[in-house]
């Protein structure tokens, strides 16, 4: 064997087809390069390989959408993120300006967006009311309060809880 440029010699290395310079397939056309078991010690890895492109940003940041709880019950409603209570007194009752629970929300969102790097798609912030049996009418309350921040509203109706029927004995 021949020294290369640097004044090493190098050491064949056997492919998986066990001959001299060989690669997993069993090709001895000399090609070298990673993987192929060719004899590739001083000689830089170039070509005409280009980088990989980056996986779409939709992939790697996954999935944008910020779900806002809001429990509705006989008491008023309870925003479940930083558990702020709001009484069902203070929903009836008419505000100067905007209610503090829209304040709340859009204060909440706003911080939420603002941790956006450039690039970056915006969250998808989605109000979610969780409606306990006698909350109804916080529900009707403020519901109208929220359209103004014209963000997807869903209700969850939820169910009292299931207790055991059966006596002991």
């Amino acid at each position: 064997m021949s020294k290369d440029a640097t004044g090493l010699q190098p050491t064949p290395s056997f492919g998986a087809a066990g001959l001299p310079g060989a690669d997993a397939g069993g090709n001895t056309d000399g090609s070298g390069g990673i993987g192929s078991g060719g004899v590739t010690l001083g000689r830089p890895v170039t070509g005409g390989a280009k980088a990989a492109p980056p996986p779409p940003l939709g992939r790697v940041l996954g999935n944008r959408d910020w779900l806002i709880y809001l429990e509705c019950n006989a008491q008023g409603v309870v925003l479940k993120q930083g558990n702020q209570k709001f009484s069902v007194e203070s929903l009836a009752t008419p505000t100067k300006d905007q209610h503090p629970l829209v304040v709340a929300i859009r204060q909440m969102v706003d911080r939420r967006q603002a941790t956006i790097r450039q690039g970056e798609p915006p969250y998808r912030p989605q109000l979610r009311f969780q409606i306990q049996p006698d909350g109804l009418r916080a529900y009707y309350l403020a519901y109208p309060l929220l359209e103004s921040l014209r963000l997807p509203m869903m209700r969850e109706n939820m169910e009292r809880p299931v207790t055991d029927l059966r006596g002991k004995g």
